[in-house]
């Protein structure tokens, strides 16, 4: 014979409990008639709430909650206070919010603080003057597959600067409109940006501040970016690999840092250079670049090996030296005009160009 199931009402909200004699896990049902925060607040650890379509005119703060799960069927999130965020993840573990509709003002759409295996997920955001997602000093933090479009400032803000090992995952989602950078991450370790679509970002398409090692940006696509499509600034042993970057209304992919790996990038129409090297003991590796108002490639740096990459119609060189750059290796690189331009002469004989470093292809 079952056990019976306990049902109890919080606020409007039909809770769901599991039969007696078992774990505790309820299923919280809540309707626009009831107020989310309720919820949220009679939770414990392990239940999901299930949001019904409609409206929910409140700022949400989930506090202090572990293992706790918000589902959205068709829900809207409306900030009730424009100034804050409409929801805030503080000082909890294990949250996941999926589905939802949010739509703030300057305080934001979501602000995560101090929390650790945080998930936000299939979310569509709207914040007219604000961030569309903030996380702050927090880890382990998943960003995946939400729409992000017209936020005021950054879409997508993670400043995990304060850990040893952010472990930050922002993936798959879509950004279009953003105020400011598109996706704007400062850690020390553990960053990866994969697969993003980002259109018509006001700064940065992605922007790195990173002091450690291993900060991946992988197979993201970045088009009409007001500044840089890919700028990472510091760091060791990264990577930018598999990019597809159109329009940067400055560069296509500025970096600086350490044995950093940039490879397999495609980048057209860049409004400066395509492809700025600050780095030491880069990897420059093919990438092809075509249609840009400066050059292909300028190495400032110092030992990084600029090779196979394909180089057409830029609007000055292929590859520039910089009087700056010392003991780089150029080859085996290909353009359809120019070569290697050397701004300072007597900084030739400290650079290695293998065959020249770049094999011109006649235009036909």
């Amino acid at each position: 014979m079952m056990k019976p199931i306990l049902l109890l009402t919080v606020g409007a909200a039909l809770v769901a409990l599991a039969p007696l004699g078992t774990a505790r896990a309820a299923t919280i049902r809540v309707d626009s008639n009831s107020s989310l925060q309720s919820a949220i607040d009679a939770a414990a650890s392990g239940d999901t709430i299930v949001l019904g379509r409609g409206t929910f005119t409140e700022n949400v703060t989930i506090s202090g909650k572990s293992d706790l799960t918000i589902i959205a069927r068709g829900a809207t999130l409306e900030a009730a206070n424009d100034t804050q965020a409409a929801l805030t993840i503080n000082g909890s573990d294990a949250i996941r919010v999926r589905g939802l509709k949010i739509e703030g003002g300057a305080g934001g759409g979501v602000e995560v603080t101090g929390s650790t295996n945080v998930k936000i997920s299939r979310n569509r955001i709207s914040v007219g003057t604000g961030k569309g997602i903030g996380v702050d000093s927090s880890t382990n933090v998943t960003i995946e597959r939400n729409n992000l479009m017209g936020t005021g400032g950054v879409a997508i803000d993670v400043d995990a600067s304060g850990a040893s090992d952010a472990q930050v995952m922002i993936r798959l989602n879509r950004i279009r409109d953003s105020g400011g950078s598109g996706i704007s991450v400062t850690a020390q370790r553990g960053v990866t940006v994969k697969g993003n679509v980002i259109v018509d970002a006001g700064g940065d398409g992605i922007s790195i501040d990173t002091s450690s090692d291993g900060a991946l940006v992988l197979s993201n696509r970045i088009s009409g970016s007001v500044r840089d499509g890919i700028n990472m600034e510091g760091g060791a042993n990264g990577q930018v690999t598999g990019n597809v970057i159109v329009s940067s209304g400055d560069d296509g992919i500025e970096v600086s840092g350490t044995g950093t790996m940039i490879s397999r990038n495609r980048i057209k129409l860049s409004g400066d250079d395509a492809l700025v090297l600050l780095t030491t003991d880069a990897t420059v590796s093919g990438n092809a670049i075509s249609g840009t108002g400066g050059d292909g490639i300028v190495v400032m740096g110092t030992e990084n090996t600029v090779q196979s990459n394909a180089v057409s119609d830029t609007g000055e060189a292929a590859v520039e030296l910089d009087s700056s750059s010392s003991a780089n290796v150029v080859s085996g690189n290909k353009s359809d005009g120019s070569g290697v331009s050397v701004d300072d002469q007597s900084s030739v004989g400290s650079n290695v160009l293998v065959n020249g470093g770049v094999t011109i292809r006649l235009r036909r």
